[in-house]
Order: C-alpha cells, then sequence, then structure tokens
C-alpha cells in the first residue's frame, strides 16, 4: 500500500508555525503532504483551482482554523471572490467526500470577523467531529490518532533513513538552529565546525540540509563538498583560487550546466534555475594541512569570507548560501588541537563556531533509538545494541566515532523497517 496523501489547509500567516510543525511530523512518518507552501514559484494555474483540485486528489484533508479568516480567493482576472482559499479548500473536501479531520485553536477570546463566525458555524453544524487544541505541541499526536482511528489500515511508521543524522550533536545543532533563525533575513551565513575527521562532520552537515527542508517548507538544496588541501600552500591568493575552482566545478556538477564565476550573484541565480532555496558548501581542511601553513589558510579563508559576507541581492531574497568551515583533526600532525585553536582564533570565525563535535556512547544511541521512536522496550534495545554496535572499536572510555556508528544505524534502521 502506498502512503496516505494528506491536504493541509489552514490560513498562513498566522499559523505557519502549526503548519510547518504538523506537515514535518507527517512528512517523517512518510505520509506525503500536499500543502500551497510546496507550490512552485510561478504557476499559469489559478490557485483556487490548484487548490481545489489537490484537495480532490488527496486521501485525507487536515483543516487547523485559527482567528483569522484568511486571503480571499481571486479569479483569472484578479478580481476577488468573496471566499477565502481556505474555506475553498474545505467545500471541495466537502464536495469529494474527503475524510476531513478539523482542529481548532483555542483563541484567548472569541473571533470577529463575521466571515470567520459563519465558516466556523458552517463546519459546526455538518456531522464532522471536531476538534480543539491549546498547545500547538499537541496538534501533530492529536491529527496522528484521528487519522490513525479513521483509517483502520494505519500505514507503518516507516523509518527515513535520515533518521541515522539526528543521533546526538544537540548543542551543535542547537547553535545551529539557533544562529539560522536569528538572522533568518541574511542570505549568506558562515558555520564553523571542528572535531576529530571521524566524528561525522559530513552527517552533521547532512544533518543541518534536512533541518533546512522542514524549516522552509521542504524546498530542495543544493550541496557541495571540497577539500582545502593546497600543497604546498605557498599563498594565501593559491588556496583560494583553488577552493573556488573546486566550487565551481561540483556546482556545475550538481547543476549539470556551466556557472559563469564564483560570486554571490551567479550562486542565487543557480539556485534560481534550479528551483531550489539553499545552496550549502562544506569546506572540509584538516590540521595535516593547517600544519606549519597556519597563516596562509588563515588568510586564505579570510579572502573567502570577504568575499561573501556582505553581499545581499533583494532580487533573490528567498534564497541562501551557507558555509560549514569543518576544521577536522589527525593524530598525524602532532599537536593538532594547539594548531586548529591558532585556525579558529580568527576575528572572523567569532560568534560562528559551533561546539566541538565529540566520540560518542552506548548511553547516546540508546537515547537516540527511544528519542525517534524506532524501538521503548529496554530489552529489545539492549539486544539490538549488542547485535549492530558491540563490534564498534572503542577507546578507554567505552567511546566510538560517530563514523563508526554510521553503518550498524543504517543497519538498525533497516532491521526494523523489514519487522514493519
Amino acid at each position: 500500500m502506498s502512503a496516505y496523501s494528506i491536504y493541509i489547509s489552514s490560513t498562513y500567516k498566522d499559523l505557519i508555525e502549526e503548519r510547518g510543525l504538523l506537515r514535518a511530523y507527517l512528512d517523517r512518518a512518510q505520509y506525503v503532504t500536499v500543502c500551497m507552501e510546496k507550490y512552485p514559484p510561478a504557476s499559469p494555474e489559478n490557485i483556487k483551482v490548484r487548490c481545489q483540485g489537490d484537495v480532490c486528489k488527496a486521501d485525507m484533508y487536515v483543516a487547523i482554523i485559527g482567528d483569522t479568516y484568511g486571503s480571499i480567493a481571486l479569479d483569472e482576472n484578479g478580481k476577488e471572490l468573496g471566499i477565502s482559499y481556505t474555506e475553498y479548500e474545505y467545500d471541495a473536501a466537502v464536495e469529494s467526500k474527503k475524510k476531513r479531520f478539523v482542529f481548532f485553536k483555542t483563541l484567548k477570546e472569541p473571533p470577529k470577523d463575521e466571515r470567520l463566525i459563519s465558516f466556523i458555524t458552517k463546519i459546526k453544524k455538518s456531522a464532522l467531529l471536531t476538534a480543539n487544541f491549546d498547545d500547538i505541541k499537541e496538534l501533530p499526536a492529536q491529527v496522528m490518532s484521528s487519522i490513525i482511528a479513521a483509517t483502520k489500515d494505519y500505514l507503518p511508521n516507516f523509518i527515513p533513513s535520515e533518521t541515522k543524522y539526528l543521533c546526538d550533536r544537540s548543542d551543535q545543532f542547537q547553535g545551529f538552529h539557533d544562529a539560522l533563525l536569528k538572522k533568518l533575513t541574511n542570505q549568506i551565513h558562515y558555520f564553523m565546525l571542528s572535531g576529530h575527521r571521524y566524528n561525522g562532520h559530513a552527517n552533521f552537515v547532512k544533518r543541518c540540509i534536512y533541518a533546512i527542508k522542514t524549516m522552509f517548507n521542504n524546498q530542495e538544496t543544493l550541496d557541495v563538498t571540497v577539500m582545502a588541501n593546497s600543497s604546498p600552500p605557498s599563498d594565501e591568493n593559491k588556496v583560494a583560487e583553488e577552493l573556488r575552482k573546486k566550487v565551481l566545478r561540483q556546482l556545475e556538477q550538481k547543476v549539470k550546466e556551466p556557472v559563469s564565476e564564483f560570486s554571490a550573484d551567479c550562486f542565487f541565480e543557480c539556485l534560481q534555475k534550479s528551483n531550489k532555496l539553499c545552496l550549502v558548501i562544506s569546506i572540509i581542511i584538516q590540521s595535516t594541512f593547517l600544519k606549519n601553513h597556519t597563516d596562509v589558510y588563515k588568510k586564505a579563508f579570510q579572502r573567502f569570507y570577504d568575499e561573501f559576507s556582505q553581499k545581499e541581492n533583494p532580487a533573490y531574497q528567498d534564497k541562501k548560501i551557507i558555509f560549514f568551515i569543518d576544521v577536522q583533526y589527525v593524530e598525524e600532525a602532532g599537536n593538532e588541537k594547539d594548531i586548529v585553536e591558532d585556525f579558529e582564533n580568527e576575528p572572523h570565525f567569532v560568534g560562528l563556531r559551533l561546539p566541538t563535535l565529540n566520540m560518542i556512547n552506548d548511553s547516546l544511541i540508546m537515547d537516540w533509538i527511544q528519542e525517534n521512536d524506532i524501538e521503548h522496550n529496554q530489552m529489545e534495545i539492549d539486544t539490538r545494541i549488542k547485535d549492530f554496535f558491540a563490534s564498534i572499536a572503542r577507546d578507554a572510555n567505552d567511546q566510538y566515532f560517530m563514523d563508526s556508528a554510521e553503518g550498524p544505524m543504517e543497519k538498525l534502521i533497516d532491521f526494523y523497517n523489514q519487522q514493519k
């Protein structure tokens, strides 16, 4: 059986957090969510007609009603039709006999808009059983339990492969998430992340990409990864130029067309043409290359930073470029910690550093299994950790690298998906 498709209907601006949280929850449970924010930036199709058609095609309809009536629908000539898109969507669900789930947000005072009052009255006069929610966090569970009760043939909660990115790293992710939200209107962002080379740099970046999609209406991203390994790094200009060439080469492979120059405007244009929201550029630099050449790399990254740090373009206001500077410790570099700290202590990295990536242990794997609803029976969890994680090489404190855990995590996810 294929996944159910669910149309999410509500007014937008006042319920954007509720919509986003619900959509992320249902997407993660492997339902197919349909909503206006997933529509392309431009389309010749009338929005009202598109919405009504999508409601009719969906398996189920979920409405969230707050304290506003919503935008009034327009006809093909731009003339107001007198009814909101939200009400048109509800009417389409009624006419097409869809399973309907309506959730009213508890309001501090009764609505005053007569159109909203009339719409609510129409819903409550139907034979439909509706629900109320006080806290945004209650909504996903209420919706899910309603869907399960109504369908009787609940689709098992297939565990997405991306779940492996969600183990530990909460401090680093919180730092990334908070910084991004704090400067949400900025088009260009920088983050510096350090840790041992086997401690999951790549997975953490993928976790952030996964989160970006959720935060920005499931829009797809472009991502490229390059190594800053100029050898020998004779001067900062050579290092910076080699980095530019590597990024351009990978970006051209992604968009399958020439990219004219290394510039913010050119990258924004690539995003626009490929209908993507965000370009994530990961630059990996290992302490092996920093050793004896720290000053050269400092100057190269300063130049790199200066080229992009002030570049904003109102024509691409919805697009973003996010840089991750991944500084990786390696044993052969000697006293790698001192080398990396010397590199990191640059003025332009202040406020951009995320907490260091550390090793993990079985306790964190247990937390990951439970927090992601993979398994809750403690005896079963102990058995699976013994099955999949016991053979990993560990240090004296019984800790191991995140990269070593990736394969066992994938096998654990596959094991439970096969049981469903």
